[in-house]
């Protein structure tokens, strides 16, 4: 059995549609597509006042569930964020650069090599219960890195030791 249709508009797009009668008489069948819906339900959303979680100011937005009144406050939380993270011991990457800002670029312990900037290497690693102190880190290049992190190389050297 063949369902009954009917010739319409779309709201949006003022594009002739057929739509079944059925959805017609729900109240649906309104828009051809769903970019169509998407863009005129968006267009017709009322702007809420709201508060920002960083500086407190309140802005409008369409989105009842936005946090933050311009990027600059959305930048100072990502910046929070990490630098809690790195107090934390969580992010791995600025030790590195703390080594060098208080010893300079230094060489390899073990072979000396100094084409490149070298590795900061936990000689008892973090998940093990090594800290980051300077007794605990060491100077590899990457070579002798990937050898100490698979345990085919002991180092005694240390950054205390300088």
């Amino acid at each position: 059995m063949a369902q009954k249709t009917i010739k319409k508009k779309c709201l949006y797009c003022k594009k002739q549609i057929t739509v079944n009668l059925s959805e017609h008489n729900r109240g649906l069948g309104k828009f051809c597509s769903k970019k169509c819906s998407a863009v005129h339900n968006n267009e017709n959303r009322v702007k809420t006042t709201l508060s920002c979680i960083v500086c407190g100011c309140e802005f409008k937005s369409k989105s009842n569930h936005a946090k933050y009144c311009s990027n600059e406050c959305r930048r100072n939380v990502s910046r929070k964020r990490l630098k809690d993270r790195r107090r934390k011991g969580k992010d791995r990457y600025h030790r590195a650069e703390k080594v060098r800002r208080r010893f300079g670029e230094l060489a390899c312990f073990v072979c000396g090599w100094e084409e490149s900037s070298c590795d900061v290497h936990h000689v008892i690693p973090k998940r093990d219960g090594g800290s980051d102190d300077l007794s605990n880190l060491t100077i590899l290049c990457p070579n002798h890195h990937r050898l100490a992190d698979r345990g085919d190389l002991r180092t005694t050297k240390t950054l205390a030791d300088i």
